[in-house]
């Protein structure tokens, strides 16, 4: 019997986009089995009251200016984890 072996080269922009709603959820939760993601990365909004959510929505835009951060605002920062972990 004849082997064949196929290989198909699919856009990840393509395939994320082409997904439903529920096939993204379960495209996280095994990223995150997989160890790709942490799930403390994974927002959970329904647990979330509004000054909790305004307040990782700061972190996270903090998070996307790391590299403009000084030194001393990183000091700053190191310090507050420090103090709360």
């Amino acid at each position: 019997m004849p082997e064949f072996e196929t290989y198909v080269d699919v856009d990840v922009d393509d395939f994320v986009l082409s997904c439903k709603k529920r096939e993204i959820k379960e495209l996280v939760e095994f990223l995150v089995q997989q160890g790709h993601i942490s799930p403390s990365a994974i927002p959970s909004h329904e647990s979330q009251g509004v000054l909790e959510s305004f307040f990782m929505e700061k972190m996270d835009k903090l998070r996307e200016k790391y590299y403009r951060l000084s030194q001393e605002d990183e000091q700053i920062l190191e310090d507050l984890f420090k103090k709360y972990v």
